[in-house]
């Protein structure tokens, strides 16, 4: 991956679900040669940087690139942590919720060649929002409706597959095990995406267009296949 080299220390995290075991993700990274990147960069600058080379597909280099953009998702979801409430109350919105744009329609174009891995992509944020703290949550799933933007996503790259006849990339269970474990952080994606879908219409009953986020879940259960 010639474009960028930072390192970063990993760190786990989902507070309510269990982390791997620790030589289980460092046998992941030992086998995958995993970048971890090291000093935050623009939201904009990174992702125009990984956009000006086309995707490499192979297990490795993608392994190395989702790093690189969990690392930077990371640091967007909780450049507030150490801030006043005041201070998370007045901008999350304006500038988490709009970097996680960002990252939304980053994800969706550039690996809607593989419906599978961009729908990881858009979980792999919303796995991040939902781990924010308490005000810089409430802001991007009431004000942000992050929720809205993630559902919308996952629905229109499952959409364009059907639509484009793009041919499917396939990747052994192996590298999806991997891929699940550290940018996840749960074993199964199927069941994550029902939580996630749950937890979004949970907190957006007002959506007139709810619905959306069960047939996010419905049209997903084609991939299992």
């Amino acid at each position: 991956m010639s474009f960028i080299k930072k390192i970063y220390d990993y760190s786990p995290w989902g507070a309510t679900s269990t982390p791997p075991p620790q030589q289980q993700v460092e046998d992941i990274e030992r086998d995958y040669c995993i970048i971890k990147c090291a000093a935050p960069t623009s939201v904009h600058a990174t992702l125009s940087l990984i956009n000006a080379e086309p995707v490499n597909w192979h297990p490795q280099e993608l392994l190395n690139e989702f790093t690189i953009v969990r690392d930077n998702l990371y640091n967007t979801c909780h450049q507030f942590d150490q801030s006043r409430i005041t201070e998370q109350f007045s901008s999350t919105h304006l500038k988490i919720g709009t970097e996680l744009k960002n990252y939304i329609h980053f994800i969706s174009d550039r690996y809607r060649e593989n419906t599978w891995l961009a729908l990881i992509g858009l979980l792999m944020v919303a796995h991040e929002v939902l781990q924010t703290p308490s005000q810089v949550k409430t802001e991007l799933l009431h004000v942000t409706r992050i929720g809205r933007h993630l559902a919308l996503a996952m629905s229109r790259v499952m959409q364009d597959e059907g639509e484009s006849g793009i041919s499917h990339i396939t990747f052994d269970d192996r590298f999806k095990s991997s891929l699940l474990l550290i940018f996840v952080n749960h074993a199964d994606w199927f069941p994550l995406l029902k939580d996630t879908c749950f937890e979004f219409s949970h907190h957006d009953n007002e959506w007139e267009f709810k619905q959306t986020y069960y047939q996010v879940v419905s049209k997903a259960t084609r991939l299992l296949l």
